[in-house]
């Protein structure tokens, strides 16, 4: 399984790898760096850093139909999480935990076909300023969601497709 992650870190795109490299570099101890980042001091000295909850049981799940979709998919959540909880240099050594416990037993390639096939769709939801959570919904939702004011600070879509229905081995 683990050689399986590390062949699919070279496949996916430059900056997804990138940026699955930077979120989990951070390690929520302020002042801790890892080598590799000294040359990011700034970024690397800022918070906060992701627990993505489950994510080691659904990548180890999602590796083994289609390891460079699933990489796609959890730089996905790091990026969405990362709008959600920007970078700053007063949440060095702050830690907020993603839950994606609604993808856990999933498939990367039933994530994509239940939405098509279901008319589902998934966010990632700001519960508090420490915590954050994959969600599906129903589409009928969507125009009551996307309606609330103040949704863009509360709630991201995950564009999971992206990965998911990349062509490239």
């Amino acid at each position: 399984e683990q050689e399986r992650v590390y062949d699919a870190i070279f496949k996916v795109d430059e900056d997804v790898r990138r940026s699955l490299v930077f979120e989990l570099s951070l390690t929520g101890i302020a002042g801790e760096k890892f080598e590799r980042m000294r040359s990011r001091t700034s970024d690397a000295a800022a918070g906060p850093a992701f627990l993505v909850y489950y994510s080691p049981a659904w990548i180890r799940s999602a590796v083994q139909a289609n390891p460079r979709a699933a990489l796609n998919m959890l730089a996905e959540v790091y990026a969405r999480a990362r709008d959600l909880f920007p970078l700053r240099n007063d949440w060095n050594g702050q830690n907020v935990v993603v839950y994606i416990d609604q993808l856990k037993g999933c498939e990367t390639d039933q994530v994509v076909q239940e939405s098509i096939t279901n008319g589902r769709f998934w966010l990632l939801v700001k519960k508090n300023d420490f915590e954050a959570a994959v969600e599906q919904k129903s589409m009928e939702a969507m125009p009551f969601l996307f309606n609330q004011p103040g949704i863009e600070k509360r709630a991201r879509l995950l564009r999971f497709w992206r990965g998911a229905l990349d062509p490239k081995p």
